[in-house]
């Protein structure tokens, strides 16, 4: 695996999402800003929030579907459904029992993210805070063994996608599937950042 920083994966990664033009912005979060109780924190988390925080409405278009990054008060109440029981359509999200889903959520787990309404989570009681996913509702998996990995996967991927690939045909749609070529760079790509060990639940996450 490629070291990489951090500092250096979220330079890398906002640089990229505003190259290639993807939606929303990054802002560093108020020195103010009331974080809720059960939301789960760590150094990492900390560290991207206070420097690059996404608004509401950033994320990507990643192999033709949405990856929204959750703003910090996006955190808590997105978590309903996932890490809590997904209450009445009108709930009020501050009157609402927290009933934990210890079967599912595991201690420490903390949705960062939405591909597709598909859960992005980051485990923050674990050294270096590893991201994982739940494809098709299914047991998360891990796809990077640290935040600053899954930062520096993401914005790789991206980078092959729209800049790699700009003008070629990643997508067959008569078939509806993607280039073998296109995975392959893809995967090739973003090995070193995901970890070899993570990299089939990570390319079956966002390419499967």
């Amino acid at each position: 695996m490629v070291e990489i920083t951090l500092e250096q994966a979220l330079t890398r990664f906002t640089q990229l999402h505003w190259q290639y033009g993807q939606p929303g912005e990054f802002k560093p979060l108020s020195a103010d800003f009331k974080w809720n109780d059960p939301v789960h924190l760590s150094k990492e988390l900390r560290y991207f929030y206070g420097q690059a925080a996404p608004v509401q409405g950033t994320g990507f278009d990643l192999a033709g579907r949405p990856l929204d990054l959750l703003a910090p008060e996006q955190l808590f109440v997105q978590s309903f459904g996932y890490r809590w029981p997904a209450p009445a359509p009108d709930f009020d999200p501050y009157d609402t029992p927290l009933v934990e889903q210890p079967d599912y959520w595991k201690e420490g787990w903390q949705l960062i993210a939405l591909h597709n309404r598909e859960p992005v989570i980051a485990s923050t009681h674990e050294s270096g805070t590893p991201v994982y996913a739940g494809y098709e509702s299914g047991l998360p998996l891990p796809v990077a063994d640290s935040f600053a990995g899954f930062l520096a996967a993401l914005g790789t991927a991206l980078q092959v996608e729209y800049g790699e690939w700009s003008g070629k045909e990643a997508y067959d749609e008569e078939t509806f599937e993607w280039s073998a070529v296109f995975l392959q760079e893809v995967a090739d790509a973003v090995r070193p950042y995901a970890g070899e060990q993570n990299l089939a639940s990570f390319m079956k996450f966002f390419y499967g």
